[in-house]
């Protein structure tokens, strides 16, 4: 009988884990019909910070780039992941891809980046949007599945997910951007 309710429970705990994967990826899919070859507009006041003062990147001859924005809800330190996106650009330097890492901060929470920046040695440059007009001028950072975009060199947008956080879209990151 205990091997029947664990049965049961496998079951019905795959079925929410395929459902809620579906739905996320149905709601991709609709953002980046909507979205699709639209431009995303840097605003000029982003105040860049990084662990390198005197590095001056450039980001704006790359191929591509990634955009990966980061609001004030929910647990900041959690979204950043640094280690991780350290180890994707690793992937994307080895395979020899031209692109670009432009992280984007609105949070009241400057210190703990910093923090997060030094205990990581993060060395990328990362912006601070202080009066979160990054995403008034780009709806699509409202939503929290809208927050990380592969863009073409003219700032179009490609792909719409986060490379870090599903193997599926980082595989199609990887694909695009090596077209």
């Amino acid at each position: 009988m205990n091997q029947f309710y664990r049965l049961i429970f496998l079951i019905v705990s795959y079925c929410i884990l395929f459902y809620g994967c579906n739905s996320q990826n149905e709601e991709i899919n609709h953002l980046l019909k909507e979205w699709y070859r639209k431009k995303i507009s840097f605003t000029p006041n982003l105040q860049i910070e990084n662990l390198h003062k005197n590095t001056i990147y450039n980001w704006t001859s790359s191929k591509y780039k990634i955009v990966n924005y980061i609001d004030s809800s929910g647990c900041f330190p959690c979204k950043l992941k640094l280690p991780l996106w350290k180890q994707f650009k690793k992937t994307t330097d080895s395979l020899k891809i031209n692109v670009s890492y432009i992280f984007i901060s609105q949070t009241e929470h400057y210190y703990d980046l910093a923090v997060q920046q030094q205990r990581n040695y993060f060395i990328m440059p990362y912006y601070y949007d202080k009066n979160g007009i990054m995403k008034k001028e780009n709806s699509i950072f409202k939503n929290p599945l809208g927050q990380t975009l592969l863009l073409d060199s003219i700032n179009q947008i490609i792909l719409i997910g986060n490379p870090i956080n599903n193997q599926n879209i980082r595989q199609l990151y990887i694909q695009k951007m090596q077209k």
